[in-house]
């Protein structure tokens, strides 16, 4: 797959297509992934609460983790867009869009990774007696080793990603190759900041 060898002439390649199925499929894998990862988490956190708080939790956690990929797919489009216009990018923005959607696979692939080693990790951690101990139930959750460890790996998957979003933006907005990496690489640092700062 020239995707995982060979990203430049993958998205050369894309650039002559009109496939939108393709990565939406990705990010819709993406975002099921992550909704899974938040519901194993509130069954465990809540299987000894129940009630309205139990329902509430569930449809907000499982919400924001499907809304979450789809934001971050339209303003890191939004942004490649903007920033390429000013060295006089040609591609639409819909094209870029198109474009950036296959960048998530590292994304997808990395989300993977975090469900497997929550699903680990909350098999160690006792379930919250009331709603007022789930605080402390995340937070030792986000410390477990697995957790962390799988997080940490999600840097790499972030850079990769970065990687990705460099030929995405070059093809898609017909820029050089320096022009696209200077575009791609602040959303990137600032989501690596995010995560080395959640480590700390």
């Amino acid at each position: 797959m020239n995707l995982l060898t060979d990203p430049d002439a993958f998205f050369a390649d894309q650039a002559r297509e009109t496939d939108w199925l393709s990565p939406v499929l990705l990010l819709l894998a993406t975002t099921v992934v992550g909704a899974l990862t938040v519901w194993v988490t509130i069954q465990q956190f809540f299987s000894g609460l129940g009630g309205a708080g139990a329902v509430f939790a569930l449809a907000f956690g499982i919400g924001a983790a499907a809304l979450s990929p789809v934001v971050v797919w339209l303003v890191i489009s939004v942004w490649l867009y903007a920033v390429t216009a000013v060295f006089d990018g040609e591609g639409s923005f819909w094209e870029t869009l198109r474009l950036a959607g296959w960048a998530f696979l590292p994304a997808l692939v990395s989300s993977v990774i975090g469900l497997g080693a929550t699903y680990v990790a909350l098999g160690s951690i006792a379930p919250p007696a009331s709603i007022q101990q789930f605080g402390a139930a995340q937070a030792r959750l986000q410390s477990h080793e697995l957790v962390r460890l799988s997080s940490a790996a999600g840097v790499g998957f972030t850079l990769w990603q970065g990687v990705l979003l460099t030929y995405a933006t070059r093809h898609a907005r017909d820029v050089t190759t320096k022009e696209a990496a200077i575009a791609a690489s602040v959303p990137i640092l600032v989501s690596v900041g995010l995560t080395v700062s959640s480590l700390v």
